[in-house]
């Protein structure tokens, strides 16, 4: 898969930055390129490249790999995704980094689950009080983490039920 659009705009942080309108004249661009290993087993790759600042000088890129087992009894997922942002000089470049991981068991229509997710965020540049009179934010710093258990009923083949539990763990926020 390949794709073209408008990325990412610049914000005081990442959760922030999706946008449906163009910010620069600049295009984003990334793709997946998925490998099925077997019949159950897949492995991926991804990327995605473009502008995020409104005058077009610094870029975002994020790389991923997942990894995915879905068998007839049960489906585990892997996510990895590796986000740089350049920031202007003398700050460093700002990264995020996350992990997701899914452990599904398929028992008739029911199904049980468990999930981790990660996500470090390091940026001294952004953060609160970016863009007030176009000055830079204080920096951020963010450690989060969630454990989730949950169920899901198929009810049929358009209808789902789930519950869901989730722990939250968050530091620097």
């Amino acid at each position: 898969a390949a794709y073209l659009g408008n990325g990412l705009r610049e914000e005081a942080s990442l959760k922030d930055s999706q946008q449906f309108r163009d910010n620069n004249g600049h295009k984003s661009f990334g793709g997946r390129v998925g490998i099925l290993l077997s019949r159950t087993l897949e492995f991926g790759l991804s990327y995605c490249r473009g502008s995020y600042d409104d005058a077009d000088e610094r870029t975002h890129e994020s790389r991923g790999l997942d990894l995915s087992w879905d068998a007839d009894a049960f489906l585990i997922l892997y996510e990895y995704v590796d986000v740089g942002l350049e920031n202007p000089s003398p700050y460093s470049p700002g990264r995020e980094k996350g992990h997701f991981g899914l452990l599904a068991l398929r028992i008739g229509e029911l199904s049980p689950f468990v999930s981790y997710q990660t996500l470090d965020y390091e940026d001294s540049y952004h953060g609160p009080g970016f863009g007030v009179l176009s000055r830079p934010g204080e920096g951020q710093s963010s450690h989060l983490s969630r454990w989730a258990i949950g169920l899901s009923y198929l009810a049929s083949s358009g209808l789902r039920f789930k519950i869901e539990y989730d722990l939250n763990r968050e530091e620097g926020m």
